[in-house]
């Protein structure tokens, strides 16, 4: 799943998209960490609180147990349940009966009853049914009250406190955790941006500068700027685009140079041409016009031409040869021959 997330992705939202999922994950751990403690230390506090409220209602009510006053402590329980944060109080007698109630109780369909041998302070939790079918989460404090001298207790107060008030405390909480993560995130996004763009600057410039070569623009060059490893990145590049561009010059003076010579070769091989062509024109017009053999010498050998219509008969028997035999033929001249044409 990382694999195809970060496939096909530019280096720059490579870098956003990590540091932003790292930015989520420690600010999620954070939040659940944050959100435990403060559960836990509402709910401390809500345990301290019903305790000290129940002490307080059972040693109101000790002088009404030890008579048996069910009035006075009704009178104590209703008293004790206008405070908001309470959702009901109850007080038994030495028998564990009910001597005194309020709140709601009264208008519940379930209420779990009271513990058995209940020697010392003590909480519990659950849900309390209401008759619209309701449930309202209870921390229940339970308060012995104890008499001087005497090892058991004369009564037990029990007192109910919502949690709604710490679900309220908590939803404040998450949702100021939840918004703080949100700018957190969205400051981490905008600032992994900025950073991964100033870190990919140099690769950017570097490909660019790669692309530009590859096209044969070899006056590219990069800035040397950034962190001391892309500064470092940036001049050898550059270093390597003054030598390519060196050997570029160099190869295109050759190259001009070359083109030179093979211009300066072909007029010379044109003018040559042109010289052999008129100098045969002129061999042709002499050979062709001459009344009399022409007997030329080439390397110790005797190359003897004549023409048919201008060769007198009388001069070829002269040296043993017909007319036939001295038309463009090349023979062998001994160089100690003493001959010459009459």
């Amino acid at each position: 799943m990382l694999s195809r997330l970060f496939k096909n992705r530019r280096l720059e939202h490579s870098f956003a998209i990590t540091t932003t999922l790292l930015v989520i994950l420690v600010i999620g751990a954070t939040t659940v960490v944050v959100h435990n403690r403060m559960l836990s230390a509402l709910r401390r506090g809500l345990t301290d609180r019903g305790l000290a409220i129940a002490n307080s209602i059972g040693a109101v009510a000790t002088p009404s147990l030890l008579a048996y006053n069910y009035a006075a402590l009704q009178v104590a329980a209703e008293g004790a349940v206008e405070d908001p944060a309470l959702l009901y109080v109850v007080i038994h007698d030495k028998e564990g009966e009910i001597a005194g109630v309020a709140g709601s109780p009264l208008y519940s369909s379930f209420f779990p009853s009271l513990p058995d041998d209940v020697v010392e302070a003590t909480t519990r939790r659950f849900q309390l049914l209401h008759d619209g079918g309701q449930a309202s989460p209870v921390l229940e404090a339970i308060v012995p009250v104890m008499i001087e001298g005497v090892d058991e207790p004369w009564g037990t107060v029990r007192v109910g406190l919502s949690y709604h008030s710490v679900n309220a405390e908590l939803r404040r909480l998450d949702f100021g955790l939840a918004l703080s993560g949100l700018i957190l995130i969205l400051l981490a996004l905008a600032t992994s941006r900025l950073m991964a763009s100033r870190i990919t600057a140099p690769l950017r410039e570097l490909a660019t500068g790669t692309d530009a070569l590859s096209k044969g623009d070899t006056s590219y060059r990069i800035p040397v700027s950034g962190v001391r490893e892309f500064a470092e990145l940036g001049r050898a590049f550059n270093r390597m685009m003054n030598r390519v561009q060196e050997k570029a010059a160099e190869s295109e003076a050759y190259q001009n140079q070359l083109a030179q010579l093979n211009a300066t070769l072909e007029e010379q091989v044109l003018e040559r041409t042109r010289a052999l062509e008129e100098s045969e024109v002129q061999y042709r017009t002499l050979v062709e016009h001459s009344p009399d053999s022409i007997l030329i010498l080439q390397g110790g050998r005797a190359c003897a031409s004549a023409t048919a219509r201008f060769t007198r008969p009388s001069a070829c028997p002269k040296h043993g040869r017909s007319n036939r035999d001295f038309a463009w033929r090349a023979y062998s001249m001994p160089r100690t021959a003493n001959w010459s044409p009459s």
